[in-house]
C-alpha cells in the first residue's frame, strides 16, 4: 500500500509534468495548485503564485477571471478560447475548461485546465496555405516616416521581383507588407501562399514542391524562416533555388537581426543569402508612435461599419498611456486590446482608464507606468500636506519600481509592505492621473 507521502509525490509529479496548464484556487480565491506549464503560458513563476490570492496577483474582477466567475456562479465553463498577451509580451491563445470543485454539496474551489494552441490557431494545422484575395494590404497605417519608407521599399521590391527578406518583431505586420508587395506586382501573380515555418515537417515541404511546380506564377511568403527546424533549412533552400529565377516571387521573414540569428544557430547562412538581395526592416510600434492614434481611429471606423458598434473617443489620459507603453506585441497587441474594449461595451462613447482591461494595466505597472517626477519643495504655492505626501509617495515608489526592474514582489519587499498593499498604492497613484 502506498504511503501518504508517496501518493503526494505521485500527485505532484503528475501535475508538474502535465502538458496542459493547471490552476486551482480554494473557496477564498487563494491559489493552491499552479503547475509549470501554466507558468510558461502566463509568464509567471509557480513559486510566486501558489498561496496567493488571485485578485492580489492580477486584480481581475469576477467577470474577467474565469476561475473567479466559476467560483461565484458554481457553473462550469467548457472550451473557452482566450487570446491575450502574457507578462513576457508573447501572444497566447488558449482553450480553457474551468470546473467548480464540490465537497458534500458545498463549493470548495475551482480548477482551470488550459491548452496552449498559439501555434495552431491561425493556420489550423495547415503550414502551407493558399490565400484568397484580400484588401487588408490597403489598410496599413503609415503616418510615421518609418512606415512610409517601408511602403516605398515595398513598391521597389515588387518592381525587382527578387527574393526578399522582411525583418520585424512579432506583430509588426510583416505578413501585410508581404501581401502588399504581392498586390503591387506587374504583371500580377496568380496566387499568394504562406509557409508557416514553425509547423513544417518534410511532408509539408513535399506539398510545397508540388504547389511550386503546378502554379505558373505565385508569391510564396515563408513566415519566420528562423523557426524552421535546422535539418529542414537546407531542404527548403534546395527546393526554392530551383524556382528563384522563374515567375515565382519568394519572400521570407524573421523577427530579429538575421546576423544574430545566424550566430545563435537558429538560421543557416545559405538560406539567409537566398533572401538577402533585398531587405525591408519594419520598426516596432514603440519607435513609431505617430501610427497609434490613426490606427485606433481606423480600427473603430471599420469595426462600426462591420458590426454597427460605436466609434468611441479616446480620453487624453488613456492616449498618454498608450503612447508611453512599449507594445511588445506591436500593432497586433494594440488591435487585440481595442477588440477587447469594444466587445465588452459596443456602445462605448469614451475610452477612459476604468474601461481598460486589468491585464493591460498590470503590464503598465511592469513597463513603468510611473513617471519619475521631482518631489515638490516648499516653494510650490498652495500645496497641502496631503498633496505633498501623495506626490512624494508617487516619486519614491516610482524610483523603487525602476530600481527593481518593475518587479512588484521585489519592490514590495524593499518597501517593507505586502504585494497587495503595493498594488493598492499603484492603483491609487494611477487614479490620480
Amino acid at each position: 500500500m502506498n504511503t501518504l507521502n508517496e501518493l503526494q509525490a505521485i500527485h505532484k509529479f503528475i501535475i508538474d509534468y502535465a502538458n496542459i496548464g493547471i490552476h486551482a484556487i480554494n473557496k477564498h480565491g487563494i491559489t493552491v495548485i499552479y503547475n509549470q506549464k501554466m507558468g510558461e503560458i502566463e509568464g509567471l513563476q509557480p513559486g510566486n503564485v501558489i498561496q496567493r490570492r488571485l485578485d492580489e496577483l492580477v486584480n481581475f474582477d469576477n467577470t474577467e477571471s474565469t476561475l473567479l466567475r466559476v467560483l461565484h456562479t458554481k457553473n462550469p465553463l467548457y472550451d473557452v478560447e482566450q487570446t491575450y498577451w502574457n507578462l513576457n509580451g508573447d501572444e497566447i491563445t488558449t482553450v480553457n475548461t474551468t470546473m467548480p470543485i464540490f465537497e458534500d454539496g458545498e463549493i470548495i474551489g475551482a480548477v482551470e485546465y488550459a491548452s496552449d494552441i498559439s501555434h495552431y490557431r491561425k493556420y489550423v494545422l495547415q503550414p502551407v496555405k493558399k490565400h484568397s484575395y484580400s484588401e487588408t494590404y490597403n489598410k496599413i497605417i503609415a503616418e510615421s516616416k518609418a512606415m512610409q519608407e517601408v511602403l516605398v521599399l515595398a513598391e521597389k521590391a515588387a518592381s525587382t521581383r527578387l527574393p526578399l527578406l522582411i525583418i520585424g518583431e512579432t506583430g509588426t505586420g510583416k505578413d501585410l507588407i508581404a501581401e502588399r508587395i504581392h498586390m503591387a506586382l506587374e504583371p500580377k501573380n496568380n496566387s499568394f501562399y504562406t509557409l508557416l515555418c514553425q509547423a513544417v515537417d518534410e511532408r509539408w515541404l513535399d506539398q510545397l514542391a508540388s504547389e511550386l511546380e503546378n502554379e505558373k506564377q505565385m508569391t510564396l511568403f515563408c513566415e519566420r524562416i528562423d523557426l524552421l527546424p535546422l535539418h529542414l533549412q537546407p531542404k527548403l533552400l534546395h527546393l526554392l533555388e530551383q524556382y528563384k529565377n522563374k515567375d515565382h516571387l519568394l519572400i521570407a521573414s524573421v523577427d530579429d537581426d538575421p546576423v544574430e540569428l545566424i550566430s545563435k544557430g537558429a538560421l543557416q547562412k545559405n538560406l539567409f543569402y537566398l533572401f538577402s538581395n533585398f531587405t525591408i526592416n519594419i520598426s516596432p510600434l514603440r519607435e513609431r508612435v505617430e501610427d497609434i492614434e490613426p490606427f485606433i481611429q481606423a480600427f473603430f471606423v471599420e469595426h462600426a461599419e462591420k458590426f454597427g458598434t460605436g466609434i468611441p473617443a479616446v480620453h487624453p489620459d488613456v492616449l498618454k498611456l498608450l503612447l508611453k507603453y512599449d507594445w511588445p506585441g506591436n500593432i497586433r497587441e494594440l488591435q487585440h486590446l481595442l477588440e477587447e474594449i469594444i466587445t465588452h461595451d459596443p456602445k462605448l462613447e469614451t475610452i477612459t482608464n476604468d474601461v481598460l482591461p486589468m491585464h493591460f494595466l498590470i503590464k503598465q505597472d511592469k513597463h513603468s507606468i510611473l513617471e519619475e517626477e521631482q518631489i515638490p519643495t516648499y516653494e510650490v504655492p498652495e500645496l497641502t500636506l496631503e498633496s505633498y505626501l501623495l506626490q512624494a509617495e508617487k516619486y519614491y515608489i516610482g524610483r523603487m519600481m525602476k530600481k527593481h526592474g518593475n518587479n512588484i514582489t521585489k519592490t514590495a519587499e524593499a518597501l517593507g509592505m505586502s504585494r497587495q498593499n503595493l498594488q493598492y498604492r499603484l492603483k491609487k497613484i494611477r487614479n490620480q492621473k
